[in-house]
């Protein structure tokens, strides 16, 4: 039942969000508006299962600049203490020309992470809430056409339930398999605790390391419109190290999303 609450609360949000229509009333020039929203079989945060192996519901709604600043609402069901994450972001990307013949772009902007009906207000608990800086380079093209090649680093100076310092380095890759109409997704990423404690309180795990990597590999295919991805995640956390196992599992993960 709580599952289900979980989900009911953010479709609510979701709905909203997606029912919010660009009236003549009032318009900014040079704003483009656009959203998505997606159907998971689990919500996979930096390889940890953020709904208990149980299906999620995403959805975001994005403002974008010609000047390359941009706004977004980011919004999913989440199990635990807290009914639903919603995260707000604020960035600024521009293309450089570090490559010849090579669309690269650079991203730097702020992420807060908001954890609704959690009771952070409590007198001595953990603040669940906190906040992340961002850079990321995209590079397109860098081995094969149409193919793209993200790295970035994300810092907070404190990190989810008041666990200090925290770093986040990542590569991702997407490329199409030649005119199959599937593309190959695949992505790492390293997390870097300030040392074990804090790592066992942002993750709720019984680790003697301060970092871990995760993983995902997998394939992604268009259906009727949609875009769907399937794909394997996991992390380098043992079954020993986890006290909710099914949270640190490696999965097959499938998300079928719609971008409007």
């Amino acid at each position: 039942m709580k599952g289900l609450k979980q989900i009911a609360v953010t479709g609510c949000i979701l709905a909203l969000m997606s029912h919010v229509q660009a009236a003549d009333v009032i318009t900014v020039p040079g704003v483009t508006t656009t959203g998505n929203v997606t159907l998971s079989t689990d919500y996979r945060f930096r390889g940890i299962s953020q709904t208990s192996n149980n299906p999620a519901i995403q959805g975001a709604i994005n403002f974008n600049h010609e000047s390359g600043t941009y706004a977004s609402l980011w919004a999913s069901n989440v199990s635990g203490n807290s009914t639903a994450e919603i995260d707000g972001v604020l960035g600024y990307a521009t293309k450089l020309n570090l490559i010849p013949n090579r669309d690269t772009t650079l991203d730097v902007g702020y992420i807060r992470y908001m954890y609704a009906g959690s009771g952070d207000s409590a007198p001595g608990s953990k603040q669940p809430d906190y906040n992340e800086l961002f850079g990321r380079l995209n590079l397109a093209g860098s081995v094969i056409k149409e193919d793209n090649l993200m790295v970035g680093a994300n810092y907070s100076n404190d990190y989810f339930n008041q666990s200090d310092n925290f770093w986040y380095f990542s590569a991702n890759y997407t490329a199409p398999i030649k005119d199959t109409g599937f593309g190959l997704v695949a992505g790492v990423g390293y997390n870097l605790f300030k040392n074990s404690r804090m790592m066992n309180r942002a993750l709720g795990t019984a680790s003697t390391d301060d970092s871990y990597i995760d993983y995902k590999l997998g394939t992604s295919f268009g259906v009727q419109g949609l875009t769907t991805e399937l794909a394997w995640v996991d992390t380098s956390l043992k079954d020993s190290e986890c006290v909710d196992k099914k949270a640190c599992d490696g999965t097959v993960q499938l998300s079928i999303s719609k971008t409007f």
